[in-house]
């Protein structure tokens, strides 16, 4: 995982700056934290922001395999901190793969994130504004890891936060890479998690994965990643938010 598609060397914290570099500081509001970022889901999402250049910070519980792992390319954090003020500092986003950590979104909403992404296995609990990505996103089954994302209560919570979230609903995931039967993949979803990541609305947006799609481009075609990211934008924006 050490060689991402022509992302430029960025050191994990406490290790060595690349040659002719110094490490720095991320500026305020530069950095996308995902919980559960060793889930199965968890990593689709967080390699597909790799794909999109974010630098990137990873609550997972096992630190050391993830540096390991990602080296310069994410910093990884305890799990169980994930809800700290220092694993949220300079943090623009928060993706949640799951159900927020208690104390969380209280703690993202102290420190001004501008964006919270929950993906949730909650599909028909739209609270309004919601759409289908249609044709642009594929999926097999995974039951349990969809009972592992975030539910209704979740969902509640994430609009009752105050903060700008979108919320992902997803109705069936798969572990086929090429979609089929209205599933969607893990990379789909994850896909999906690194557009609207800057899409930030004004108030909050549901949003539907669903049917099959094309398959995710493959790595290190940056163009077609930045097209995908386009024709998400416009799909999302045709959507509107939540009433």
């Amino acid at each position: 995982m050490r060689k991402w598609y022509g992302a430029g060397e960025r050191p994990t914290d406490g290790g060595p700056a690349p040659q002719g570099q110094e490490e720095e500081e991320p500026e305020a509001g530069d950095v996308v934290v995902v919980t559960a970022a060793d889930s199965p889901v968890g990593e689709q999402v967080a390699l597909q922001l790799i794909l999109a250049r974010q630098q990137l910070r990873l609550a997972v519980r096992d630190v050391v395999a993830t540096k390991t792992a990602y080296g310069p390319y994410a910093t990884p954090v305890p799990t169980d901190a994930v809800a700290s003020a220092r694993a949220l500092r300079s943090c623009k986003a928060l993706v949640v793969c799951g159900r927020p950590a208690r104390g969380l979104l209280e703690t993202a909403a102290a420190a001004r994130v501008g964006h919270v992404v929950l993906l949730s296995g909650a599909a028909g609990s739209n609270g309004g504004g919601g759409f289908s990505l249609g044709g642009l996103f594929g999926g097999g089954e995974a039951a349990r890891e969809l009972r592992d994302l975030g539910d209704a209560a979740a969902e509640a919570a994430v609009r009752a936060s105050g903060l700008p979230y979108t919320i992902v609903q997803v109705s069936a995931l798969t572990d086929r890479s090429g979609g089929g039967g209205g599933a969607v993949s893990r990379e789909a979803l994850g896909a999906l998690a690194a557009a609207v990541v800057d899409l930030v609305p004004a108030r909050g947006r549901t949003l539907q994965a669903a049917k099959a799609a094309p398959a995710v481009p493959a790595s290190g075609n940056t163009e077609a990643v930045e097209k995908q990211a386009e024709e998400v934008a416009a799909k999302v924006a045709a959507a509107g938010e939540d009433s």
